[in-house]
């Protein structure tokens, strides 16, 4: 066997071995790469209906006749909307000043500045926390909570469901 018959294995391993360094393999189980931080979703100066998408991360929105938010584990806010629905669980609504707010679903947090003239709640471990006057409440669901300066007229099926301040 000739020296250059003995060497072609051995420089094909050398080869093998440099190159080896240079492919990836992706993450490891232990490291898992990069997150993506989700930049906020803002809305201008709207008006007429708006749409929360049903995306992780928080969304903004500055005056809607009607603001729709529908999905899970979402975080909304939005500075004077007229009626308010939410749709899906573990929602987070901060609101400036509404007229009317709908939640069917469990486990949301709403929070509104201002006074609120109806709230229906259709749902369980709802809490909507408002910083005036609610008009009227209707609640179908348990363990909800809803705390205002004052509360008008109540209609309310459920068991443990709180009201007051």
């Amino acid at each position: 066997m000739t020296a250059r018959r003995k060497l072609s294995p051995l420089l094909a391993i050398a080869a093998l071995v440099s190159l080896s360094g240079c492919v990836g393999v992706g993450p490891s189980p232990s490291d898992p790469g990069p997150t993506v931080d989700r930049p906020s979703v803002e809305s201008p100066e709207t008006s007429g209906d708006c749409v929360a998408l049903a995306e992780p991360g928080l969304q903004r929105f500055q005056d809607c006749d009607e603001l729709i938010i529908e999905g899970n584990d979402l975080t909304v806010e939005a500075r004077a909307v007229g009626v308010i629905t939410v749709r899906g669980d573990r929602i987070d609504v901060d609101i400036d000043d509404a007229g009317a707010l709908s939640i069917a679903g469990n486990d949301n947090e709403v929070d509104i500045d201002r006074d609120l003239g109806t709230l229906e709640v259709f749902g369980d471990r709802n809490d909507v926390e408002v910083d005036g006057e609610i008009g009227t409440v209707r609640i179908e669901g348990n363990d909800n909570e809803v705390s205002a300066a004052d509360i008008g007229g109540v209609t309310e099926s459920g068991d443990r469901n709180r009201m007051g301040r």
